[in-house]
């Protein structure tokens, strides 16, 4: 998936068409679609990165991983969940795990 298709799906997400993201962040008109066929400066991938909540590396695909972690961590913050309920989660899908090995050996 393209660096365009990835935003356009997360403006998507939220309601945004990728003209109201561009004002938004003080880009100009077309700017976005333009990365089809052009390389975004660090600095507009960075603005873009910084208002959905991922990381440049996830709008790059430089490690798929950081896909499913993030769209967690994304649900997150739209369902105004805690971080401190977050880790609470991991803790405790940890512990479960550990006492099924135990069981299971």
């Amino acid at each position: 998936m393209s660096i365009v298709e990835k935003i356009r799906n997360l403006a998507a997400a939220q309601g945004e068409s990728l003209a109201s993201l561009e004002r938004k962040l003080g880009l100009g008109n077309g700017t976005i679609a333009r990365w089809e066929t052009g390389s975004p400066t660090l600095e507009k991938l960075s603005k873009v990165a910084d208002f959905f909540g991922v990381s440049v590396d996830y709008l790059a695909d430089r490690d798929p991983m950081n896909s499913l972690y993030f769209s967690c961590l994304r649900k997150a913050r739209q369902n105004n969940i805690d971080p401190a309920d977050m880790e609470l989660a991991v803790n405790t899908i940890i512990a479960m795990r550990k006492k099924d090995r135990e069981q299971h050996g």
